[in-house]
């Protein structure tokens, strides 16, 4: 975003490296290429945070792959504290008009009211999880989920179920890709596997950030 290359704006957009992130981690989803030898689902749902950053890294992967709507999930928005100026319901629909916006978010603001602790932001990626199980679990879906840094910190750690994910925060790059199966069966019955974190064969040496 435009904060990473030093401003500081409200709900900051991509810059042009952003955009060209973007693209590339679009391509590779649609290509079956984020490893060699790996084949990878093609996703035919996207999610996103309510973010400008996010929402227009998810227009780029939902244009390559042909979805019309990007679904937008507030609780998967970043670690953030009080400061006012991000998208709400009425604008997100003005500026992003193809969106689903999901029924949770509400109609004004949506961000804490004070700077999100590790115990919320714990919390609210179990949340999140929950969603996506009882959502997509035992579907067909393959879910794109488009968060942020810190929060997806918080959601990688939830996901390899470390009871306290504040303890395994990786660092990811921006538009790397990360992949789960929620359904994997093993032995022992349904299981999460991780194929792989932080992925970013698909980015140039100097595209990533």
């Amino acid at each position: 975003s435009v904060n990473n290359a030093g401003a500081n704006e409200l709900d900051p957009l991509l810059t042009d490296i952003g955009h060209e992130q973007a693209r590339r981690a679009a391509k590779a989803l649609i290509r079956n290429d984020v490893r060699d030898k790996l084949t990878l689902p093609i996703p035919n749902v996207v999610v996103a945070s309510p973010m400008r950053r996010a929402l227009q890294t998810a227009r780029h992967i939902a244009d390559e792959i042909g979805i019309e709507n990007v679904l937008v999930r507030h609780d998967v928005h970043e670690c953030t504290g009080p400061r006012d100026g991000r998208l709400v319901r009425d604008t997100i629909a003005t500026e992003f008009p193809k969106t689903v916006i999901d029924d949770d978010m509400p109609d004004g603001t949506w961000w804490p009211a004070v700077k999100e602790d590790n115990d919320a932001s714990e919390k609210r990626a179990r949340k999140v999880l929950i969603w996506l199980r009882e959502t997509y679990g035992g579907t067909d879906a393959v879910v794109a989920l488009v968060t942020h840094g810190a929060f997806g910190g918080f959601l990688l750690g939830t996901l390899l179920d470390n009871p306290y994910p504040r303890m395994v925060q990786m660092d990811q790059f921006n538009c790397a890709i990360s992949l789960f199966d929620l359904d994997a069966q093993a032995d022992i019955g349904k299981v999460t596997r991780c194929w792989f974190v932080n992925e970013t064969t698909h980015l140039w040496p100097d595209l990533i950030t």
